[in-house]
């Protein structure tokens, strides 16, 4: 009990303090424990002051015509910081600018010989170790290079670099919940700023939410040039079978819509930002192995499994054919 109430204490002691941002000049409140170290309104003030930092370090450079910072490259990022359109910073700006030293190094990953390119891609295979460290060696390094990137990014290997109670300190302080909004804003502008927040976060990433961000006609050409890389990519589809392959990804979210619309599938209710729906069977799988779109859509297959999961899953199963079929059947 003592110890619960040394804790309360603690947190009414906590006091606000009013500071003034290095960049912007508004004021914001900070608490009085980060009052020496704090120095910025916002996460963008910061990372406005570390471009500009990196920027008086280049010696080949372009300068932005609206903030006046050296940059390498004015990309898409910099002109949406700006709340612009690509579009909208053309017809006032032109075209987006690269420095010399930038357009040196794409014209020469442009022009690479396709030599030069295979022993890129064969650095960090086993072949390459082999032949840069020589049989017993290369094996060796290679197996303990795997070895790293599997544990690297695991919870285990966190504890292990800094203790179970730093582990959760981190991971709390990374995680965006309503509770630091309403810290950070006051209530009624924390609540507001959150849900806003939560909303863009929904169709981030949806056809509409490119729709939004770049305008019509860009908004559809980049959301299905980034999906047809991701099919590629994450299921291993022949450039050839891509159009062959959406019509299948169409035909399964269909059946699959209808399967939910039929059967209450274990905890439905949790689908969101964190919690993702998995056909256990993926339809990458389907696709190469011509099964029946409706078989990939079945209740038998499909489960809710957390967010991360279901990114590093990507095209691998979490049951054979045989096992679905099976409890098919059972149910026939």
């Amino acid at each position: 009990m003592e110890n619960n109430n040394s804790k309360n204490s603690s947190k009414e002691n906590k006091q606000k303090v009013e500071k003034k941002c290095e960049i912007c000049g508004d004021s914001y409140f900070c608490d009085s424990s980060q009052e020496k170290t704090s120095k910025y309104c916002s996460e963008k003030c910061r990372r406005f002051k570390q471009s500009r930092d990196k920027g008086e370090k280049l010696k080949d450079f372009i300068i932005c015509p609206i903030c006046g910072i050296k940059l390498k490259v004015i990309n898409n990022a910099h002109v949406w910081s700006h709340n612009l359109t690509i579009d909208e910073w053309k017809e006032k700006y032109g075209e987006l600018e690269i420095s010399k030293t930038s357009r040196l190094k794409k014209a020469t990953l442009k022009n690479l010989t396709p030599e030069i390119s295979k022993n890129l891609k064969k650095g960090h295979t086993l072949e390459g170790f082999i032949e840069k460290h020589g049989e017993e060696l290369g094996k060796i390094k290679y197996n303990e290079r795997c070895k790293n990137m599997k544990s690297s990014k695991t919870k285990e290997y966190y504890i292990e670099k800094y203790g179970e109670e730093k582990y959760n300190e981190i991971k709390k302080s990374r995680g965006i919940t309503i509770e630091k909004y309403i810290e950070k804003y006051g209530e009624e502008d924390g609540i507001i700023n959150f849900n806003n927040w939560y909303e863009k976060q929904k169709k981030k990433n949806t056809l509409l939410g490119y729709i939004e961000k770049h305008g019509e006609k860009k908004g559809y050409e980049r959301w299905f040039s980034k999906n047809k890389k991701m099919s590629i990519s994450s299921g291993h589809i022949d450039v050839d079978k891509i159009g062959d392959y959406k019509k299948y990804c169409i035909d399964v979210d269909k059946e699959t819509r209808i399967t939910l619309q039929l059967n209450k599938l274990e905890n439905i209710e949790l689908r969101g930002i964190e919690y993702h729906l998995d056909h256990m069977i993926s339809k990458c799988y389907g696709f190469n192995n011509n099964i029946d779109s409706k078989i990939i859509a079945s209740v038998h297959n499909l489960k809710i499994i957390t967010a991360s999961e279901n990114y590093s899953k990507q095209k691998h199963c979490s049951q054979t054919i045989d096992e679905l079929l099976e409890k098919i059947k059972k149910t026939i």
